[in-house]
């Protein structure tokens, strides 16, 4: 059987290690030889918030994400590590962890990791202002300190807005073959006024703007966001990238926008590079996940509220449109995996 890991973890400290078994259909079975019955926890943080795991290439595991710090008011990056079989990694920073910060605040909402470089994204903000807010892009080493390639101090905030007043924030990540980073997000009005739109940025490996990928950086026509969403971007085989997120309160929408390889929104799909799926019940969380498979299929997690709080896996085709030979209508809840025990 073949090892995997979560991409997405609603509730820690956990880690939760399932293994691939090929004798079974690709079904994915807990791997009960790590930690307990498959199951370990990390007691070096106090209500973290976890947003991507990565394995090492000496076979341990990386959790990155974000803490609050009461004490000092400030959000920080954090690093813990796990051993192969679960253990915490106690030659990692203090009990397994060690955490960072740019700013007086910095949230985590996407992380990818290439080469045992980790870029996270989110934003940055000198207090918790919300009119100071600022999208940011970082790199770091495995051990967790800043990668000073990058824009010489490891991260850059986005300060070429649409609205120099707005609050802007960056939600996914595509890091493309040539070491290029995409950053996708949104900007939002704040109490001192400005503009609310999705943008999007490529950076070039030394931390630079990109100027070739889409000048005018905005898409006014795209939906705006609704709540956080925290995944990495698709890139698909030709080269164009595709974003989901949910974009309508109440019974909600699953928005998919696709963008061409120089970042312009691709007009052959749904209505100007935007594709909106309607969702039956409730959003439970706003958070979700995705990934594509090598038919350039999308699948997306989210939470509904139903009478279960169940987790949802939705299935669109490589246009954007629900795949109804996916359980039927397009949709699966996972009975079994109620958000609750996530």
């Amino acid at each position: 059987m073949k090892n995997i890991y979560l991409r997405f973890m609603t509730w820690f400290p956990a880690l939760l290690l399932f293994q691939l078994n090929t004798n079974a259909q690709q079904h994915y079975v807990v791997d009960r030889n790590f930690g307990s019955c498959g199951f370990t926890s990390n007691t070096g943080l106090s209500n973290p918030n976890p947003n991507e795991l990565f394995k090492l290439s000496d076979g341990k595991y990386l959790v990155v994400g974000d803490v609050y710090d009461n004490f000092l008011n400030s959000t920080f990056i954090f690093f813990s590590r796990f051993n192969s079989n679960g253990s915490i990694d106690a030659s990692f920073g203090a009990n397994g962890t060690t955490t960072y910060t740019f700013s007086s605040r910095n949230d985590v909402r996407c992380a990818v990791m290439n080469n045992e470089k980790i870029y996270v994204a989110g934003y940055e903000a000198p207090g918790n202002g919300y009119s100071s807010f600022r999208a940011y892009v970082a790199k770091f080493n495995a051990d967790g300190t800043p990668d000073t390639s990058f824009n010489h101090t490891g991260d850059v905030v986005e300060t070429i807005s649409t609205n120099p007043i707005s609050s802007s924030f960056y939600s996914d990540l595509i890091l493309q073959p040539d070491g290029k980073l995409v950053a996708f997000g949104f900007e939002t009005g704040n109490i001192n006024g400005g503009a609310n739109m999705v943008i999007a940025r490529r950076y070039n490996v030394d931390g630079s703007i990109d100027p070739d990928f889409n000048p005018a950086v905005a898409y006014p026509g795209f939906p705006l966001p609704y709540g956080s969403y925290f995944s990495n971007g698709i890139l698909n085989t030709n080269g164009s990238m595709r974003f989901a997120y949910i974009s309508n309160s109440g019974s909600g929408e699953v928005t998919t926008v696709k963008l061409d390889s120089v970042g312009a929104p691709d007009s052959s799909y749904g209505i100007n590079g935007v594709n909106i799926t309607p969702i039956t019940n409730n959003i439970y969380s706003t958070p979700i996940k995705y990934f594509s498979d090598h038919h350039d299929n999308i699948f997306i997690q989210y939470g509904v509220s139903n009478n279960n709080q169940d987790i949802r896996v939705m299935k669109l085709d490589s246009d954007g449109n629900i795949d109804t030979t996916f359980s039927g209508d397009g949709f699966l809840d996972l009975m079994d995996y109620p958000i609750s025990n996530l």
